[in-house]
């Protein structure tokens, strides 16, 4: 048993009875809030089915209503904190709820062992602290095991609010860890589709890259076939030129011939 679970009052039953028959098992603290739904339904059913016995027996016997009223806050208180067998000294107990009433006294050591828990698990009062709801947690077990003892129906009530309030945390727990769950899957298909789009990017820069060479070659081809061309046309020129020289010599000479003949 840890040492906070001081706070809520147990008490250890022999089982030297084979025969002892354990009421029926209902929730305990690391149950999930719809089996402790379930407990406080059945600790109801058990108020209510007690109601018509305890109100017919009350004006006939009231020791007996008495009995009644504790076996059946007996029974809830079973219900809601699961009793388990432990051993001690070699024999086995019956660890369960103390059935006792709180005292005065007994409230105010309670109060003061609470607050040296805080102090020295150093709880934190703000902000997110597991040890605070276990102690505060705890403390409600203990105050729902004292007001059952008083009146069932206000322990039936506060445990309803307790597993209320386990559903509701739950439920936030469940949409924070969903919500976690979409952030991290989200976050993950971002940097997948940002290493894709990386990916697109270096492979359409290769392609420029390849482009740019591909235009400066076909610039440079095109460069050299516009001098080979000019270089072709000039030689052609050239020879046209010294042709058309030489054929104007040699019709000049001819002519000067065909003067001399005359």
């Amino acid at each position: 048993m840890l040492e906070s679970e001081e706070l809520i009052k147990y008490e250890e039953i022999p089982l030297t009875d084979e025969s002892y028959i354990e009421s029926k098992p209902g929730t305990s603290k690391s149950e999930d809030s719809d089996s402790s739904t379930d407990t406080d339904e059945e600790a109801l059913e058990l108020l209510k089915g007690d109601e018509t016995t305890e109100d017919d027996s009350f004006m006939e016997d009231p020791d007996r209503a008495e009995a009644i009223r504790k076996e059946t806050t007996g029974r809830i208180l079973d219900c809601i904190f699961l009793p388990r067998k432990i051993k001690k000294n070699g024999k086995e107990h019956l660890l369960r709820l103390s059935r006792q009433p709180a005292s005065r006294d007994d409230v105010i050591e309670l109060s003061k062992r609470f607050d040296e828990y805080l102090e020295e698990r150093q709880v934190k009062m703000n902000g997110f602290c597991p040890i605070r709801r276990e102690l505060y947690d705890l403390l409600f077990d203990e105050l729902i095991r004292q007001s059952t003892i008083h009146c069932v129906e206000r322990g039936s009530l506060l445990l309803r609010v307790r597993d209320e309030f386990r559903m509701t945390m739950a439920a936030y727990e469940k949409l924070y860890e969903c919500g976690v769950e979409y952030g991290a899957r989200k976050a993950l298909e971002a940097e997948i589709e940002e290493q894709k789009v990386e990916i697109q990017y270096k492979q359409l820069q290769s392609e420029v890259l390849r482009a740019e060479k591909l235009t400066k070659d076909l610039k440079a081809q095109i460069e050299a076939e516009k001098i080979l061309r000019q270089q072709t046309i000039d030689t052609k020129r050239e020879k046209h030129e010294e042709r058309m020289e030489f054929l104007k010599n040699l019709n000049k000479q001819l002519k000067e011939q065909l003067t001399y003949i005359s």
